[in-house]
């Protein structure tokens, strides 16, 4: 007697077009409903847009990067290409993630990690906060990874751990996303230029805002201190994984109002990242050679302003350009929309600048 398999094959294929239609629905509707924060997710996906293998550097890093490095300012006075791929409040945890990422459509000469994100007190990370970043990510294959990484390096639960990696369990009843348009245009975690935060450009987030400072007495020693196990476990890891890639690595430390422990923390990871032959550029270290003016320069004591981060950018594009031999692409064709955002660019800059220089008036008249 033959046996027709036309009828199992039927409701197999059925199944399968169920499951597949069941999936994409569950991946666009996790895009939907996650939180577009300009710091966080859309500040991210804002690196898609960039043409592909077209940057030189690429800085990785939270707020303690797109506060200070400005590609457009880099492009202006070294014709650099470069990008600030950044989070706000990008965890530690994540950096190796952030690198991932970049390689998938950039082969940059230079990757500048943020080393800020390493000192003791802030690597703390809750699930919370490693989300900002996580948010971001196309479900696949890197962020599966990351996950698993940080679930396993903070002891999570199982049930924890399903939680992280299933964003849709998580804002199911994030009604905000529903109402908000935005949110359905990333359905497919993609964004257009229309859709970024008018104040960020290339990643670098201009400041507009200033408090005067004392230049940090902490930033003049030597001492080392012991990290924590996870710290200093990370941070290896990290190394480890940089040692063996095909572009430069430099480990930066943006200058901020250094507290000595501080100071010693990083003295300390500058050790380390000798010892996997990875540079390793403290700013705290060259206020003077920056040109740093503890009166005008700084948003808060974490972060600089708009004039602290010209100061700052002008001084690291001009070393990086000469210590890896960076080209100057301004004039070629193929980066002629280098400066087409440069009239964007200055428009926005100088609304920031007027703003900021009446802040500055007003706070040498009290």
């Amino acid at each position: 007697m033959r046996t027709d398999n036309r009828f199992g094959l039927k409701h197999i294929l059925r199944a399968a077009g169920f499951l597949l239609i069941t999936g994409i629905l569950f991946v666009i509707f996790t895009y939907v409903f996650r939180n577009t924060t300009a710091n966080q997710r859309r500040l991210v996906l804002s690196y898609q847009l960039e043409e592909k293998n077209t940057l030189d550097v690429v800085a990785i890093g939270a707020s303690s990067t797109y506060r200070y490095w400005d590609p457009m300012r880099a492009w202006e006075s070294e014709g650099i290409t470069s990008f600030a791929y950044t989070c706000a409040s990008m965890r530690a945890v994540m950096m190796e993630t952030a690198i991932r990422e970049v390689l998938r459509t950039q082969n940059p000469r230079l990757i500048m990690i943020d080393g800020r994100r390493f000192l003791d007190k802030k690597v703390n990370d809750t699930a919370e906060t490693v989300r900002f970043y996580l948010d971001s990510l196309d479900i696949g294959a890197n962020r599966l990874r990351a996950v698993q990484e940080y679930c396993s390096l903070y002891d999570l639960t199982p049930a924890q751990t399903v939680a992280m990696h299933l964003d849709l369990c998580l804002y199911h009843n994030n009604s905000e996303a529903i109402a908000d348009p935005l949110n359905w245009k990333l359905w497919d975690n993609r964004a257009d230029v229309e859709d970024l935060s008018p104040f960020y450009i290339k990643g670098y987030g201009f400041g507009g805002k200033v408090k005067k400072m004392k230049r940090p007495a902490g930033a003049e020693t030597e001492n080392c201190s012991a990290l924590s196990e996870r710290t200093e476990q990370m941070f290896r890891s990290l190394m480890e994984y940089c040692s063996g890639l095909e572009q430069d690595v430099m480990v930066v430390i943006s200058p901020f109002i250094v507290k000595e422990k501080d100071m010693e923390d990083l003295n300390t990871l500058e050790k380390i990242a000798a010892e996997y032959g990875i540079p390793f550029w403290n700013g705290n270290r060259y206020f003077d050679e920056i040109g740093v003016d503890f009166d005008t320069d700084f948003y808060n004591a974490n972060h600089m302003n708009l004039i602290g981060a010209e100061r700052y950018t002008d001084y690291l594009s001009a070393y990086i350009k000469e210590q890896y031999d960076l080209p100057d692409h301004r004039g070629e064709e193929l980066y002629s929309s280098w400066d087409e955002w440069m009239a964007t660019y200055e428009k926005r800059r100088e609304t920031i600048r007027k703003r900021l220089e009446k802040r500055i008036r007003k706070l040498n008249r009290k």
